[in-house]
């Protein structure tokens, strides 16, 4: 009978940034403006596009590069107040202020996985145990359980993207 046990390796957690804008409130959460609610909406169903398909600092840079082409300059052509973000206050907000299903899906199945590559590699060649087999299967059944409830969440309606010129009816 096998008597090892399956050792979970830790997460590597990628240094937040904790030191910007501690003090600061977030802008994204702050203001009072009548665009924040399209910004807001606009922001979170790029975030969810792109979720689990391209890396969080490129989902970051296009939702600034949106914020800016969208609302920074059109607002300032205007003359009308916006909200001044930078991308420090996107990965932030969205690190800490939102919490996105997909996201935590995304996440979920990530650790699923990896505990499932952990306990490959503390298998022995030449013997498994039934305990270690119904484990697999378990984490294997709750892993595709996982991916159908993400395809599920993916399939709701993606919101619409504001244009510019929607801008001017504000």
């Amino acid at each position: 009978m096998d008597t090892r046990t399956c050792v979970i390796k830790p997460r590597v957690k990628r240094k937040r940034h904790e030191e910007f804008l501690s003090n600061d409130p977030c802008p994204l959460c702050s203001t009072e403006l009548i665009v924040k609610s399209k910004l807001m909406a606009n922001l979170e169903a790029i975030e969810d596009s792109f979720l689990g398909r391209v890396s969080s600092e490129e989902i970051i840079r296009i939702q600034y590069e949106f914020y800016e082409k969208t609302y920074k300059v059109p607002l300032e052509e205007l003359g009308h107040d916006f909200v001044d973000l930078r991308p420090e206050h996107i990965r932030v907000h969205f690190s800490r202020h939102r919490v996105s299903k997909c996201k935590m899906l995304l996440d979920d199945v990530l650790w699923t996985h990896s505990t499932q590559q952990s306990m490959v590699e503390n298998f022995e060649d030449d013997h498994i145990s039934e305990n270690s087999l119904k484990t697999w299967i378990q984490l294997s059944k709750h892993k595709h359980e996982l991916l159908r409830a993400l395809d599920g969440v993916r399939a709701a309606e993606p919101t619409d993207l504001m244009t510019s010129y929607e801008l001017h009816d504000i």
